[in-house]
């Protein structure tokens, strides 16, 4: 998946997927993420790992996503890790995703066995 254009830092591996999501995620850019969600292939005890470490801004259109993402994570059975979590984003936000932050995609990934 392509995060926010341009990102470049989206892996998958036999463990789960890492998007990376870098500028702005709001109401211009939420409808290019939101759609490659299910084209993920996550399956169950697999992680979704969110890099922010890129991300500027998110809007109330970029919550929506996160949630989303984590929808699609938690019905397929896999877990979620946003990694690393930028000082202006809200590490807990009403989303669901402060749960387990950790410092780099890889280890998220890893830390999901």
């Amino acid at each position: 998946m392509s995060g926010v254009p341009g990102s470049g830092r989206d892996q998958s591996c036999r463990r789960g997927a890492a998007v990376g999501l870098a500028g702005d995620l709001d109401r211009h850019t939420a409808p290019e993420v939101r759609p490659a969600l299910p084209g993920l292939g996550l399956r169950p005890g697999r992680q979704l790992v969110l890099d922010l470490g890129g991300l500027a801004f998110r809007d109330s259109s970029g919550i929506s996503v996160l949630i989303a993402a984590r929808d699609h994570a938690l019905a397929a059975g896999a877990g979620i890790a946003p990694a690393p979590v930028p000082d202006h984003v809200p590490r807990r936000d009403g989303v669901g995703l402060a749960g387990k932050c950790v410092d780099s995609p890889p280890d998220a990934l890893h830390s999901c066995g």
